[in-house]
């Protein structure tokens, strides 16, 4: 009688821890597949947002402008045109040279 009642109180016991551990197994699983899905929800919002903009936009104010550029050489099309060097004259002899 006595092995009995003791089987039935450790029959209880195990159901009620094992109740516990499957309730605390329950909740653990649903907080996982709530951090997943926020995650997830995060991502596809970031991404969706990200797909709409097509320019970025913004105010901006010039705290410091840049310096000159260097000095250099001029560039071929900066260079001053001087109309005489373009046509050399023609080198025909003069008349009063000696031939």
């Amino acid at each position: 009688m006595a092995q009995r009642i003791l089987l039935i109180i450790v029959t209880l016991l195990l159901t009620v821890a094992g109740f516990f551990f499957l309730v605390a197994a329950v909740a653990a699983g649903l907080v996982v597949a709530a951090v997943v899905l926020v995650r997830l929800w995060w991502l596809k919002r970031k991404l969706g947002d990200a797909a709409t903009r097509h320019v970025i936009t913004t105010e901006y104010t010039v705290v410091e402008r840049e310096s000159p550029p260097v000095d250099r050489l001029p560039l071929e099309n900066e260079l001053p045109r001087h109309p005489e060097r373009e046509h050399p004259p023609s080198a025909t002899p003069d008349a009063k040279s000696p031939q």
